[in-house]
């Protein structure tokens, strides 16, 4: 018995490093430069779409204008359900594609329709789930900032950063991420 052991042993250990290796192999021709996935025609115009889309609403924080807040708001959330319905496009990352963009619209929706530090909270959460698109996937570039003041996390075009969530309180706080 236990020689049957020692000789499924180092077996067992090689394929599970071969099936790794294919795995990575697998994994890498989907992603693109820098470890991102790489996509393609409609998918990519969209979500390009909506990351210019996150760097008005940023713009419209930073004015503390809330009608216009309520607006980008609307028209990034258009811009949420048109990726949402081009994600088939994403193949084998649609299942987390579409949980980005689903929590990101949740709580942009809840931004909406609430007020004071839990309207804050959710718009917080918001700009973690859409950065995490930038993160992921290989689109246009823009700058992630963090605020390890208040612990907020957004995505601009510009190189000075400008909290969204704090303008008034922290609104030169950020360190740049990516």
């Amino acid at each position: 018995m236990s020689k049957s052991r020692t000789t499924w042993g180092p077996v067992f250990f090689l394929a599970l490093i071969v099936a790794g290796l294919l795995a990575g192999f697998h994994l890498s021709a989907a992603r693109g430069k820098y470890g991102k996935i790489k996509v393609q025609g409609a998918l990519h115009s969209e979500l390009n779409l909506v990351l210019s889309a996150t760097n008005e609403l940023h713009s419209a924080c930073i004015s503390r204008n809330e009608k216009e807040i309520n607006e980008q708001i609307r028209l990034l959330i258009k811009s949420l359900n048109r990726a949402d319905r081009k994600s088939m496009l994403a193949k084998g990352q649609r299942p987390h594609l579409v949980r980005m963009l689903d929590k990101a619209k949740v709580h942009l929706e809840l931004t909406l329709n609430l007020s004071g530090e839990a309207r804050k909270k959710n718009l917080k959460e918001a700009f973690i789930n859409l950065v995490e698109i930038a993160k992921v996937y290989k689109l246009d570039k823009y700058r992630i900032f963090f605020c390890p003041s208040d612990e907020v996390l957004w995505l601009q075009k510009s190189w000075k950063p400008r909290n969204p969530v704090h303008p008034k309180n922290y609104g030169s706080c950020g360190k740049l991420v990516r």
